[in-house]
């Protein structure tokens, strides 16, 4: 009977079998698989206390489940949620949401952002550009950061690398470790007097409102007087960039105002405004 096994034959195609076999095992041991994490901590009842600090007197709204799936698909989150609704000290009704997936730290400060950037919205864009903005999320609103001033650095600068990393460190260390913030008594000014904090307004013209000869002259006036009147408002503590601009126009101009600490002043650059905000809040905060 024949034997149809070679042993010679085997061993000289042996390292091709293991060969072909290699990476279809290594992707075994470095494919990624989905983490799916699920949050079922009752916030309301857990902080109920810490909750009061700092929205005082609130309405609660119904648990809802709230399910996440990242673009890469490797994280997918179930948690819940809840809407607040409470007042600041000037009797504004503001919503909130709150998640039991943050900490509270983390959460408050969004929650302050989103105040203050309601508050400016509200008595200073409304007030002063009322029925000549186009209300788009996208073309009309106020950003607000709280701790990390300089959103970026340059390469060729050090001092904004530096400037970067200490307003990040700051900014971590709130989010690890502040305590709860009354967000319903504490004044604005004393918001602005707690914390470093940077403000942008961009406000987007309607189209018909002005000529394209005459709404520079028109808007910037109006632009001036909004920021002059929130910086006298906040007594030396405001910084702001507004910038103003009709997205129809060919030239695509833009009118800004500036002020650090209240004072009026001109930056080319975004960046250059964002460190003369850090600079000025040297041997405050940092």
């Amino acid at each position: 009977m024949k034997k149809f096994f070679n042993i010679h034959g085997f061993l000289v195609l042996l390292p091709f079998f293991v060969f072909s076999l290699a990476a279809p095992v290594a992707a075994l041991f470095t494919m990624k698989y989905p983490r799916y994490v699920k949050y079922t901590d009752d916030y309301p009842v857990i902080c109920a206390d810490e909750l009061e600090e700092i929205f005082g007197s609130y309405s609660l709204g119904p648990l809802r489940e709230d399910h996440m799936e990242s673009e890469d698909g490797l994280l997918i989150r179930d948690s819940y949620e809840w809407q607040i609704t409470y007042h600041d000290t000037c009797g504004r009704e503001i919503e909130c949401t709150l998640n039991n997936y943050e900490t509270l730290p983390v959460q408050q400060f969004r929650w302050l952002r989103k105040q203050i950037e309601e508050y400016f919205c509200t008595e200073y864009v409304t007030r002063f550009f009322d029925g000549l903005i186009q209300h788009d999320k996208h073309k009309t609103y106020c950003f607000c950061r709280v701790g990390r001033i300089c959103s970026s650095w340059s390469t060729n600068s050090p001092e904004s690398r530096s400037a970067y990393d200490i307003g990040s460190d700051y900014e971590d260390r709130l989010m690890e470790s502040e305590p709860p913030i009354p967000l319903y008594k504490l004044s604005y000014t004393d918001f602005l007097d707690r914390y470093p904090v940077i403000l942008h307004i961009h406000i987007t013209l309607k189209d018909s409102v002005y000529s394209q000869d005459s709404w520079k002259q028109e808007a910037g006036r109006l632009l001036q007087l909004m920021g002059s009147q929130a910086a006298k408002d906040f007594s030396g503590l405001l910084n702001l960039k507004a910038d103003i601009s009709r997205s129809s126009f060919e030239d695509k101009q833009t009118l800004s105002y500036t002020c650090v600490m209240g004072r009026e002043t001109e930056t080319d650059f975004f960046l250059n405004y964002e460190y003369a905000v850090f600079e000025a809040y040297k041997g405050k905060f940092w």
